[in-house]
């Protein structure tokens, strides 16, 4: 159960992150499971976001990661699942 939650709490603190880097990036406040394409985002500044966000957490993200799910919550459980945390 420890495991659980200890999951969700790590993804609660890097959904912020991410939120962060879209609204840093793009200018943009945009749900957690809102396409960033839909929203704006483009080939030119997404990666800038995900730039952000590999520096702030030190992983890498693939672009699979994005084609996925081109969205805050999508990144950020590629993030966890690269650390290790994600459920």
């Amino acid at each position: 159960m420890r495991d659980v939650k200890d999951a969700h709490m790590a993804i609660a603190e890097i959904l912020g992150v991410v939120r962060y880097a879209v609204a840093k990036v793009l200018g943009l406040e945009v749900g957690d499971e809102d396409d960033l394409c839909a929203a704006g985002a483009d080939s030119v500044n997404l990666p800038e976001v995900v730039v952000v966000v590999e520096e702030h957490y030190g992983v890498q993200l693939t672009p699979d990661d994005l084609n996925t799910a081109p969205t805050i919550k999508g990144i950020a459980e590629a993030v966890a699942k690269r650390e290790g945390r994600g459920e």
